[in-house]
């Protein structure tokens, strides 16, 4: 079946709601039920059962769990790191030893290479660890 420009509704919404609620998760899934909404409207099916049945079918997907897995528990990691102020102080010392720069994004480049186990704990790490000093020296990130 053909949307045309019914189809750009979605990403419009969470567009909008990304800006607005300054949080991405949310807006994802409201603009996925707005997605379910508008195939239920034109097909004449309950939306609510098109995304259940959709989130089962990806919940059994083994690669999509690890993911979300993976993702929860790093996160729930630097989440302890941050709450506990072990990114804070990591900052405030590095902040003794670099003094340009060059020398933060070196660092930050270093910083990757000591912490990279997984690509997701790298990311969330590294950007957690070292925002204060390449804030610090208006490195943007």
């Amino acid at each position: 079946m053909d949307y045309g420009a019914l189809s750009l509704i979605p990403p419009l919404v969470v567009i909008a709601l990304a800006v607005l609620l300054r949080s991405s998760f949310e807006s994802l899934i409201i603009g996925c039920i707005v997605g379910f909404i508008i195939i239920g409207l034109r097909e004449h099916t309950n939306f609510f059962t098109g995304f259940i049945e959709s989130l089962y079918r990806v919940m059994m997907d083994e690669s999509t769990i690890w993911v979300i897995l993976v993702c929860g528990l790093y996160g729930s990691l630097i989440g302890l790191v941050v709450r506990s102020g072990g990114a804070m102080k990591f900052g405030e010392d590095m902040l003794k030893y670099v003094k340009t720069r060059k020398a933060a994004l070196y660092g930050t480049w270093g910083v990757g290479l000591l912490i990279f186990l997984d690509d997701y704990l790298s990311a969330l790490t590294e950007g957690i660890n070292m925002k204060k000093i390449t804030d610090h020296f208006k490195v943007p990130r």
